[in-house]
């Protein structure tokens, strides 16, 4: 097994770390503020190959352990060697999202600096950083709180810019914009056209559909668009709309294509008090509903799937911590 890895990125002389640890059996994790690496079968249960999509994640009791500090969770991912990535506001500057392509690439979105960075596994330097650092805009060279990045398999990418200019943006794999659509609409969902968010929040892409979906946070809803990846003319068309009263907002998706579902995590708002993680087919239908010990999140604020489907992290700012479940 190889050693657990912790690398730290200097940014405007501000440390930026990840913690790496394997979501399998005797896996390790290590934060870099934390002084040593903790014993491996105290962080990680057995993944069990046999799941349904009739069976609910369970929560994963005692991980990543006790001893493991983290401050608030701003992203968690897991790689395609079953690595778990967690990104988290410890001695960061802003850092919001996190995704792992499939060469183990980090993507990181800091909603502080306006920027996006691509840093390869390993590295303290990123190879890819778009958008001006500390200056905020709306033109094709800025972002604005940008929150997210989907990866395709060609290097293609999806960036949700975010708090501000509300809009998806898609770059080829040197960092050239290709397309945009969308924009910033802050009224009520019921008026909201299918390309109008309020806080487009996190990406997932579905690469065997072309498509990629959008959680709408404010709104309360993920929109799924064409990703162009097959035909670049069709970039950005809408697809589909799932729209459910339980979400009340979607914080974070994540797509398994393992079967074919969506998980997505929510957050309050005056009519809607339970925050849970919810198994979504692409067709809109809620077939689960799954949270800590069945009673609830606190403040959810990412989800990523394992390559294989058999476990579900979530990231949450309140408490501060990184929740594993595993299908059985």
């Amino acid at each position: 097994m190889a050693a657990a890895i912790v690398t730290c990125l200097v940014v405007a002389n501000i440390f930026v770390t990840f913690a790496y640890g394997r979501s399998a059996n005797y896996g390790k994790i290590s934060i870099a503020d934390l002084p040593r690496l903790f014993d491996d079968a105290a962080l990680f249960d057995e993944v069990y190959d046999q799941r349904s999509v009739n069976s609910a994640p369970e929560m994963v009791p005692h991980w990543p352990g006790s001893d493991v500090k983290v401050g608030q969770v701003g992203g968690v991912a897991v790689d395609t060697n079953n690595e778990v990535v967690i990104f988290h506001r410890g001695r960061f500057y802003m850092p919001h999202g996190l995704t792992i392509d499939k060469q183990g690439n980090l993507w990181v979105t800091d909603v502080g600096l306006h920027q996006v960075m691509k840093i390869p596994k390993g590295s303290h330097e990123p190879t890819l950083t778009l958008g001006v650092h500390l200056t905020p805009g709306s033109d094709d060279k800025h972002f604005c709180k940008p929150t997210d990045v989907a990866v395709a398999s060609n290097g293609d990418f999806f960036v949700s810019d975010g708090y501000c200019n509300g809009r998806i943006m898609k770059f080829n794999k040197d960092g050239k914009l290709l397309h945009q659509w969308g924009r910033m609409f802050e009224g009520p969902v019921e008026a909201a056209g299918n390309a109008d968010f309020f806080i487009p929040h996190s990406l997932t892409l579905i690469e065997s559909r072309d498509t990629i979906c959008v959680a709408d946070r404010e709104h309360g809803r993920i929109q799924c668009f064409c990703a162009g990846l097959k035909n670049a003319n069709e970039t950005g068309l809408f697809v589909s709309s799932i729209n459910k009263r339980e979400f009340g907002k979607v914080f974070a998706i994540s797509y398994d294509p393992n079967l074919d579902v969506i998980y997505a995590v929510n957050g309050q708002t005056y009519s809607v008090s339970e925050v849970l993680g919810f198994t979504v087919e692409l067709s809109g239908n809620i077939v689960e509903k799954w949270s800590p010990d069945g009673l609830g999140f606190g403040m959810p604020h990412d989800v990523a799937v394992s390559p294989d489907g058999a476990s579900i992290y979530v990231g949450e700012i309140r408490p501060d911590r990184v929740t594993k479940f595993r299908r059985v």
